[in-house]
């Protein structure tokens, strides 16, 4: 994990305790140190006596406070995360996604594409968190459903349902349309910061290629000349 998002991950932590008026110093130094291991080492890696033995207690104070190493992950990761993620994923691009409505279907595609790669290459450590969360917890997975479903999907859906209006794309759903883009666009995130990151990538073709691969599914077919 990237050492900034481990210090902002952190700095959340020391903040929700700081918040939390029910918390005593103890639980604050088993949040800092669960968060802190977690994000070094994962969940799975990070033993309740690595995290006691950071925070300064003993295993059997850690079970008293927080009862299981789940409980004490649900604690500090799912809402430093969601803190993360507000600003930087979701706001910022519900921001692009309200001032692209109205615009050309083409340009509006191109332009999604391109924000998700820039900001899958600018963060993968969040990236590859957020993804190994979802894929393993249905509790994080159902906050991060409720989050897109809140303040993303009613404007990817008003998006798709103008295009299908003005005939700029083909009478399919718009969970169809969605999916089709959030798969194009992970799969070469994955490929670009996970199997080769070390490889030199062009981004803006990149977003070029993806986005006629997406329109070439979606888009209806331009009348031939003549």
């Amino acid at each position: 994990m990237s050492d900034d998002l481990l210090t902002t991950l952190n700095r959340l932590a020391r903040d929700q305790a700081a918040s939390d008026p029910g918390a005593t110093d103890t639980q604050a130094r088993i949040v800092q140190a669960a968060l802190a291991l977690f994000a070094e080492k994962s969940y799975e890696a990070a033993t309740t006596q690595a995290i006691a033995q950071r925070a300064g207690v003993t295993e059997k104070t850690l079970f008293r406070h927080f009862g299981s190493k789940d409980a004490l992950f649900q604690r500090t990761v799912y809402p430093a995360l969601f803190r993360l993620l507000q600003p930087i994923a979701i706001n910022e691009f519900e921001s692009m996604l309200r001032t692209r409505q109205g615009g050309g279907f083409r340009e509006t595609v191109r332009a999604i594409v391109a924000d998700r790669v820039a900001f899958g290459v600018k963060h993968p450590a969040i990236i590859k968190m957020v993804a190994q969360e979802m894929w393993l917890r249905p509790a994080f997975r159902e906050g991060m459903t409720k989050l897109f479903e809140a303040n993303i999907w009613p404007h990817v859906q008003a998006i798709f349902d103008a295009a299908r209006a003005s005939g700029e794309m083909r009478d399919v759903p718009s969970v169809v349309a969605l999916r089709t883009t959030v798969s194009l666009v992970a799969g070469y995130l994955f490929t670009r910061t996970v199997l080769f990151p070390n490889q030199a990538w062009d981004d803006a073709a990149a977003v070029d290629e993806l986005t006629g691969l997406i329109l070439d599914g979606l888009a209806r077919p331009l009348p031939a000349e003549g």
